[in-house]
């Protein structure tokens, strides 16, 4: 045997459902949870509940269906029924969830607690809410903000990347999933609105900016060093996120009218960029993968969005993953596209 998938269209007949709780916010937003007694690893935190062993990657995952595939093994299926009396038990918790991926904290991770914010009877009911311990500090200093808003204070359980067992606990769906992300930007829009105190800063870097990936291990502009003479020229700022909090890339976000960068997780950010602000995503040719988050997050927002395709190299041989594609930009097209800006 194994553990039993429900897809969203199967989830009413199924086991499962009876284990699956809902409220309406406003008589129009339903939001729904998985309740009582359920296993979760750490590392991807699917929610297998333990009664009938049942789970859905429709309500409760983010990303490639094909990375959770252990989790409907047989060894994980007999691990579970075997081990299942000697796992750590954890009660009265909200399951949040976080990874290494700044996009998917901001957009995924974090946003399902709209789910408890707006419920004060569930709020009173729970102690902890669930991370791993690879939880990032900006995700923690956002959480605590955000609690602040509701005057409450619930302590943090930070779980290792192994199976635990959680008993009278909640595990919320995922409110966005791929590029249907609507949820998730309307509730930082609306938490930017009530934590502005803190965003506030006199570091200005101007209003024309350039992303910089220079710092990271994966999926960098190979000529880059041609690429920022061009930028500076034109009185871009170049801005690497590394070196700054999360209130100060809130605070640049903001304030930018004109945004130029590689595709990665630091386009997140769009959720706090202002109406008609112009967005230039630097995007290898879509001959393989076309990632269209990002035209997504600037479609809600108001954003003037353009694609700017480019040749690459991948960093791993013959891979066909666009997460290690180093960008090459023809240089003098890409100057034609930014002086008509």
């Amino acid at each position: 045997m194994t553990v039993k998938n429900f897809s969203i269209k199967k989830i009413h007949g199924s086991p499962i459902n009876k284990y699956l709780r809902n409220y309406t916010v406003d008589n129009d937003k339903v939001y729904n949870y998985l309740w009582g007694t359920f296993f979760i690893d750490g590392h991807r935190f699917l929610p297998i509940e333990k009664n009938t062993f049942s789970t859905s990657l429709d309500l409760f995952t983010i990303s490639n269906m094909k990375k959770y595939d252990f989790y409907f093994s047989k060894s994980y299926f007999d691990f579970l029924k075997k081990e299942k009396k000697s796992f750590k038990v954890i009660k009265n918790s909200f399951i949040v969830g976080n990874d290494e991926n700044y996009f998917h904290n901001l957009i995924y991770h974090l946003p399902r607690i709209i789910s408890l914010l707006d419920n004060d009877k569930l709020l009173s009911k729970i102690d902890s809410l669930v991370f791993n311990e690879d939880i990032p500090d900006y995700l923690i200093t956002l959480l605590n903000e955000i609690l602040k808003l509701k005057q409450t204070n619930k302590k943090l359980t930070l779980i290792k990347k192994s199976t635990y067992l959680f008993e009278n606990s909640y595990c919320p769906i995922i409110v966005s999933r791929g590029s249907n992300i609507r949820e998730s930007v309307s509730f930082w829009k609306h938490v930017v609105g009530k934590i502005s105190n803190k965003i506030k800063t006199n570091k200005f870097l101007g209003d024309k900016i350039y992303i910089s990936r220079q710092d990271s291990k994966k999926r960098k502009i190979l000529n880059e060093n041609e690429l920022i003479p061009l930028l500076k020229k034109l009185n871009y700022q170049i801005i690497t996120l590394s070196e700054m909090n999360v209130f100060e890339q809130i605070n640049l976000f903001k304030n930018a009218k004109i945004i130029i960068g590689y595709h990665g997780a630091a386009f997140a950010n769009l959720v706090f960029s202002l109406p008609k602000t112009k967005v230039i995503e630097i995007h290898p040719h879509p001959d393989i993968d076309l990632r269209t988050m990002m035209k997504a997050i600037a479609e809600i927002n108001g954003l003037e969005h353009k694609f700017f395709f480019v040749d690459y190299k991948s960093n791993i041989k013959d891979s066909k993953n666009m997460t290690y594609f180093d960008g090459i930009v023809d240089v003098e097209k890409f100057k034609d596209l930014i002086k008509n800006l």
